[in-house]
């Protein structure tokens, strides 16, 4: 409970939930709780089974990209990190907690395993911007070229890293002048290696399909919830709507995911001419739907795997006590 009032847990919440407050004045709240409980029934079932389906494609890819970094735990070691990290990225606990939660299930260094979390950000960076590229918004010219820029950006920025042999040469310059330093530098050391392994076409071959099908299944439960709501809405609106919206949140990843995601999709679905209540009540119907489904699963994956959570937990913390082991706050930047 101390670790959950540090500061960089209690800021990303209180951005999460000014910009939930934002979103809830800026429509009217009663007609938008009218929305919700209209949209709840219809929606229930096919969201609950989407979001399933968009767990267990997650888990694979997660699965596979620890797989080209020679970390293989078996499904038991895995899925308590997964469960704890998918239910802390649907809270401001942070997206890599994942990968805090596997250096106690498995052993693995944060530096290394992060790489594919990491990566798997990255390709749905690349899903949400080639959508853009594809459907595009409404009154929104600037869109296309800039999705086009930030693709190319990211593959520059990905050679400069995984490709070129001087950012090796600056970490052990870092390591040798300075003894402090020389953790964080073994980090980033151990995330460039991974980096190395995961920068390569048969990553992205076998990446982006499972990415295509989890965010795929994410937007065809906002496009269940929309039709709900207005017979107009339709496939288009909730792809354009939330690939920009998901892909605000993972280019600037200052923004915590919950509250940013339903305030930058509100902005397109009114370029796409829907008004504010019915675009704040289809996204806070799916904020509902899916984050409570998400709590569901991992509490019924981890309910049964008690043991194995203790064990996890006990292994943090020994780990924590011997000095110059990175702890749970470096874990939810």
């Amino acid at each position: 409970m101390k670790r959950l009032w540090r500061p960089k847990v209690i800021v990303p919440t209180l951005l999460s939930a000014g910009c939930l407050a934002f979103v809830l004045t800026f429509a009217n709240a009663h007609t938008v709780s009218y929305e919700i409980v209209t949209a709840l029934p219809r929606a229930l079932v096919p969201v609950f089974l989407l979001t399933l389906l968009y767990l267990i494609a997650k888990a694979i890819q997660w699965r596979l990209y620890l797989a080209r970094l020679n970390i293989r735990p078996d499904w038991q070691a895995l899925l308590v990190p997964f469960a704890g990290g998918e239910i802390g990225n649907s809270l401001p606990m942070g997206v890599f907690l994942e990968n805090y939660l596997l250096k106690g299930s498995l052993g693995s260094e944060i530096g290394r395993s992060s790489a594919a979390t990491t990566w798997m950000l990255i390709t749905e960076i690349a899903v949400c911007l080639s959508a853009l590229l594809v459907v595009g918004v409404p009154g929104w010219p600037w869109l296309r070229p800039l999705a086009l820029a930030i693709l190319l950006g990211m593959l520059l920025v990905g050679f400069i890293l995984f490709r070129w042999r001087f950012i090796d040469a600056t970490l052990e310059s870092w390591a040798r002048r300075s003894r402090r330093l020389r953790p964080l530098a073994e980090g980033a050391r151990q995330f460039l290696e991974g980096g190395k392994l995961l920068f390569s076409w048969r990553t992205f071959a076998c990446g982006l399909p499972l990415t295509a099908v989890y965010l795929g299944a994410q937007v065809t439960a906002l496009t269940i919830i929309g039709e709900t709501l207005s017979p107009g809405f339709g496939w288009h609106e909730a792809l354009a709507s939330f690939a920009f919206s998901l892909g605000v949140v993972l280019v600037v990843p200052v923004l915590p995911h919950l509250g940013s995601v339903e305030a930058s999709g509100l902005g397109v679905l009114l370029q796409f001419g829907l008004s504010k209540n019915l675009a704040v009540g289809c996204f806070l119907t799916l904020r509902l739907l899916t984050t409570g489904t998400i709590m569901l699963v991992g509490a019924i994956v981890l309910a049964p795997l008690h043991q194995e959570v203790g064990l996890v937990m006990r292994a943090l913390g020994r780990k924590e006590e011997q000095p110059g082991e990175p702890g749970i706050e470096e874990a939810t930047c």
